[in-house]
């Protein structure tokens, strides 16, 4: 699950946001190609979560769904 700051805003956020499933495999490779670590805001959410999605847009991670 999703640390910090980044839980305090998808709790707060004006609409619903999903918090995608792990896949702890994936997630390295994502920070690798990206060339961040999990300390970053971004890397945060790659490395403890599988993305975020908010209707009807989606948010960078390391699966998206339409």
């Amino acid at each position: 699950m999703i640390q910090g700051n980044i839980s305090q805003l998808v709790a707060a956020a004006p609409y619903p946001v999903e918090v995608l499933p792990v896949n702890p495999e994936r997630a390295s490779v994502c920070l690798t190609a990206l060339g961040i670590t999990a300390r970053s805001w971004l890397g945060a959410v790659v490395a403890d979560s599988g993305g975020l999605v908010d209707r009807p847009r989606l948010a960078p991670g390391t699966r998206g769904r339409p």
